[in-house]
C-alpha cells in the first residue's frame, strides 16, 4: 500500500497524464488546422486550376496566345 502513495509512482502517473494530454492537444490542433486552413486552401487551388482551364479554352477559341502567367503551375 505504501508503494501506491510513493512519490515515484505518482510522478510517473503525472508524467504519463501530461504526455497523454499534450498528445490530445496536439492532435486536436492538427485536426482543426486541417479543417480550417488546409482543406479550404485545397479547394481554392482546385477552383483556380479550373478557372485557368476556362481561360485557356477561351484564348484558344479566339486564336490568341495564352498569357504566361496562366500557363505557370505555381500554386
Amino acid at each position: 500500500m505504501d508503494d501506491f502513495f510513493s512519490f515515484d509512482l505518482n510522478f510517473k502517473r503525472i508524467c504519463f497524464a501530461v504526455m497523454v494530454g499534450f498528445f490530445i492537444i496536439a492532435f486536436s490542433c492538427f485536426v482543426l488546422w486541417s479543417i480550417c486552413i488546409y482543406l479550404p486552401r485545397l479547394e481554392r487551388i482546385k477552383e483556380a486550376k479550373e478557372s485557368n482551364e476556362f481561360v485557356k479554352e477561351f484564348y484558344a477559341k479566339k486564336g490568341l496566345p495564352v498569357p504566361g502567367y496562366i500557363n505557370s503551375e505555381e500554386f
